[in-house]
């Protein structure tokens, strides 16, 4: 059987695995996407070339016309506004009430906010020896499958990843927060052991690449030793080189790094070991430029390039698929440094789209510092129809939340001792159903997500379909996705690149002599994935710098 046989063969069932996985796990890594809808509605082209695709929102900017009191006069509705008695029988009509001039109303200036598209580009490799193990009737569902439900997880973890990234933290997972065991070389594979800052440990999962960068100052990053993110997986060549995560200890809040290059000794590339504070992003989040000595002959920092061609300055203008904190704004423009500069919208001009952030002050979440905001998030948004119902936080939150709470109970007239069950963290058996809060009259839905960093708190609308996954118009040639198009729009591309019906392509070996692509025994699956993520209500709540109540496991205990 060829290859492209074995392909047709299996087509059906490839497609069909990524997408049911899709499907069960988005949902089951993070509850907010059970709320997502997609839309391909308000998608259009960007320019007159076609080159990229962007979403156009028009708003309005307030009342128009003019409304002033008339005069009070008692039979203004059957004679007039004012009258003049000719005898018993007869009387003069005059008038003297007048309407406001129309040229003196306002107007509503209408304004308008781009959003760009945004996209994920993948592939996957199967080698010829694969496809035969699968068809081999011993084996089947044993060798691709696999392969392909850790394909549909890392799509479906990634999409989860950029929902709470953050554009002030340079889109970061994690920052390192402690090394737990110094770069180990064994067998030429090089390792580290860290913990993170921010708590957040389900962003990271076996098999992800990583890039380390280091904020080594602020500045234009095009000039200068000593400015922007150096990435400090590279060699001494400025090659960079491929980190991934090997393992992960949930209970200590462990992750162990490992890389065939020296890149966490310092011993090369960087100069510098890896360290607290270091910034974890995900692999081909961003493009590199190499800059003069920075820490080494040669070294790579990390940039965005701009539409142009020119290279961004100041810390890398990173960007992707936009999350919660890129429209959770206080200050600046909606969508932040992904803005599009001739169609933006500042918070500033429009304090309607501006966002609530509380600092905690580093203490517990109190029933009564919650119903606070929430009642001064509703009281300053709720002429524009804007709510919050949704309340989403760490465990460590909301485990403080409900210490806070402890002792507290109190017994009713009937003897019956009063119920916190509907306030806390408990949910179903996944930990993802949630709680229900009551605040003046609304009744509010609080999940628990271990994506979500440490010692905050997000409010959000996911009802009445706020949150939108804007996907444009399909092309020929894309292999078809059913079951999760809701979810996830990943699309294979072979076909569309090539014309045919497959989903698959050969891998060229280029490297031979004389200039000839020899075809080797793989074959790739590239496949896309184009959207972009868009509330209908942008201004939401954030609380920070709150008190947790978490326990890790220590890991000096012995058995």
């Amino acid at each position: 059987m060829t290859t492209a046989n074995l392909f047709a063969t299996h087509a059906d069932r490839i497609e069909e695995v990524i997408n049911k996985n899709i499907d069960v796990m988005l949902p089951g890594v993070d509850p907010i996407w059970e709320s997502m809808v997609t839309t391909s509605q308000g998608v259009g082209p960007a320019d007159a070339l076609g080159k990229d695709f962007k979403i156009l929102r028009v708003f309005q900017t307030g009342m128009t016309g003019i409304l002033e009191s008339g005069k009070p006069l008692d039979d203004f509705g059957l004679r007039g506004d004012d009258a003049t008695e000719l005898g018993a029988r007869l009387y003069r009509q005059t008038l003297s009430q007048t309407f406001p001039d129309a040229t003196g109303g306002p107007n509503q200036n209408p304004y308008r906010l781009g959003i760009p598209m945004r996209s994920m580009v993948s592939n996957i490799m199967f080698t010829l020896g694969e496809l035969q193990a699968e068809a081999t009737p011993s084996f089947i569902g044993q060798i691709i499958a696999p392969k392909l439900e850790g394909f549909a997880r890392n799509i479906a973890q990634t999409l989860c990843n950029t929902w709470y990234q953050n554009q002030n933290e340079n889109l970061r997972l994690a920052a390192v927060g402690s090394v737990v065991t110094a770069s180990a070389n064994v067998d030429n594979i090089y390792r580290v052991v860290i913990t993170i800052d921010n708590d957040a440990i389900d962003r990271f999962y076996v098999g992800q690449r990583l890039l380390i960068l280091e904020d080594i100052a602020t500045g234009d990053i095009t000039s200068g030793d000593n400015q922007g993110l150096l990435v400090k997986n590279q060699d001494s060549s400025a090659n960079i080189k491929d980190v991934f995560v090997e393992r992960i200890d949930e209970l200590t809040g462990e992750i162990a790094l490992i890389s065939e290059g020296d890149v966490f000794s310092g011993n090369s590339g960087s100069g510098e070991a890896t360290a607290v504070g270091d910034q974890l992003l995900p692999a081909g989040s961003c493009s590199f430029v190499t800059t003069g000595a920075a820490k080494s002959p040669a070294s790579k920092k990390a940039v965005q390039s701009t539409e142009n061609g020119t290279v961004a300055t100041a810390a890398a203008n990173l960007s992707g698929i936009a999350g919660v904190n890129h429209w959770l704004k206080v200050t600046g423009n909606l969508l932040g440094t992904d803005a599009d500069s001739s169609n933006a919208v500042s918070v500033t001009d429009h304090p309607e789209h501006r966002s609530f952030k509380y600092s905690n002050s580093s203490a517990l979440l109190t029933e009564h510092t919650l119903r606070q905001l929430l009642r001064r998030f509703h009281a300053a948004k709720r002429k524009y129809g804007y709510y919050i119902d949704t309340l989403v936080a760490s465990d460590g939150v909301w485990l403080g939340y409900e210490s806070t709470k402890i002792g507290r109970e109190m017994i009713d007239r009937t003897g019956r001792l009063s119920s916190l069950g509907t306030q806390g963290s408990e949910g179903g058996e996944n930990f993802d159903s949630g709680f229900s809060f009551t605040c003046d009259g609304k009744t509010y839905k609080g999940h628990t997500s271990t994506y979500v960093e440490g010692n905050t708190l997000y409010g959000l609308r996911l009802g009445g379909q706020n949150w939108k996954k804007y996907v444009p118009p399909e092309y020929s040639g894309l292999s078809n996705m059913d079951g999760a198009p809701g979810y996830a729009p990943f699309k294979f591309v072979a076909g569309a690149l090539t014309g045919t019906s497959t989903s698959q392509l050969p891998i060229y070996d280029s490297s031979a002599t004389g200039n000839r692509n020899l075809v080797t025994e793989g074959s790739q699956m590239p496949g896309m994935l184009r959207m972009q993520v868009v509330p209908d209500q942008f201004c939401m709540m954030k609380i920070t710098d709150i008190a947790e109540d978490r326990i890790k496991m220590a890991t000096d205990i012995a058995n």
